[in-house]
């Protein structure tokens, strides 16, 4: 059996012409889930309490605080974070995705990236749920990543927020989950190895959804980096976790990032 924890990085809403640059929201949306064995769960949980002593004793971060990839970046209500230099910073988010990187053998990560000004797909812009159809994809992956594990099971854990919708579109994509092929019509293939509804996590009481989000802000940092952060290599995060992707997510991008 495999857990996915999941956490997202930016807004779904489109941009609005009408609005003014302070109200548009963000220029992308990402999602990032974070498979770990449930064999292994109580090993990962207690290397991830070993981590955070460790962040705590480099850097004084709290073990119980939590972690998110855009404060460590820009922090705002952080005041522990605040007080560091973002050099600081940024070698505090390398040092908790190397921990993860070289602890965690077992897990694997899967992407959902869109950038809204550039969508990699043309139906993707006629979408009026960003959220529906970046779930959807992460969720195709899953249970495709669980087939080829031996027709494993797996359940999801997001963060908290929006339960009724990823529920709701769970159990429509147990009956009806139709697939592009390049063979042919769109064909249904039901979801099967996930089970049970989404469970709901707080990110600020759990550290494998923090770890989520700190992969999706990274994947972001990567794919639109920031000149002035370039020379931290802010951009380079992502690339700490290289070896936990699941390339077969997406087989023409090398890191199996799923873009929309």
């Amino acid at each position: 059996m495999y857990l996915m924890y999941i956490d997202e990085s930016g807004d779904p809403g489109w941009p609005d012409s009408t609005k003014p640059a302070s109200e548009q929201p963000s220029p992308y949306f990402a999602l990032s889930g974070l498979i770990i064995p449930a064999n292994e769960w109580r090993n990962y949980l207690t290397m991830m309490v070993d981590i955070r002593r460790n962040v705590k004793t480099q850097f004084g971060f709290p073990v119980r605080a939590e972690l998110k990839g855009s404060e460590l970046i820009n922090p705002r209500g952080n005041l522990c974070l605040k007080k560091m230099t973002r050099k600081k910073r940024v070698k505090l988010y390398a040092l908790v995705l190397d921990s993860i990187a070289s602890s965690f053998t077992q897990a694997r990560l899967i992407n959902v990236y869109l950038d809204k000004n550039n969508p990699r797909h043309a139906s993707t812009n006629a979408t009026k749920d960003i959220e529906i159809l970046a779930w959807a994809r992460l969720i195709q992956r899953f249970d495709m990543f669980l087939r080829r594990n031996g027709n494993e099971i797996g359940m999801v854990f997001p963060d908290e927020g929006k339960e009724a919708k990823i529920r709701s579109l769970l159990r429509k994509m147990r009956v009806y989950n139709y697939i592009s092929s390049h063979y042919g019509p769109p064909y249904n293939a039901p979801v099967t190895q996930i089970i049970e509804d989404p469970v709901m996590r707080d990110s600020r009481i759990s550290y494998f959804i923090q770890i989520a989000d700190l992969v999706a802000h990274s994947l972001y940092r990567k794919i639109i980096p920031k000149a002035s952060y370039q020379k931290w290599n802010v951009d380079l995060l992502f690339d700490r976790v290289s070896n936990l992707l699941v390339q077969q997510a997406s087989k023409g991008d090398k890191y199996g990032i799923v873009y929309l």
